[in-house]
């Protein structure tokens, strides 16, 4: 089994607003944890998940313009060949 986790920091910065009628806007900064796993169940089958945003921080980047907030996703990963499925 293979597991990350990445955490992103992006502090704050100025900013315009999304028309740019009204500039030197100080964005607030954030932080997001981003997890992903992998497992090999052998015979070219493997199963992937990923969990982005993991805890839901609402932000916007640039601004006016809304992020996702939680995301989880995953699926089974099937090889054909010689080396994956028979």
């Amino acid at each position: 089994m293979l597991l990350s986790a990445t955490f992103i920091y992006t502090g704050p910065w100025v900013d315009t607003n999304r028309a740019g009628t009204a500039t030197n806007l100080t964005a607030s900064g954030y932080t997001l944890l981003n997890l992903a796993a992998t497992y090999d169940f052998g015979h070219g089958i493997s199963g992937f998940g990923r969990v982005n945003n993991a805890l839901n921080v609402h932000y916007q980047n640039p601004l006016g313009f809304e992020q996702p907030g939680l995301g989880v996703y995953g699926g089974v990963k099937v090889a054909f060949g010689p080396e994956g499925f028979l």
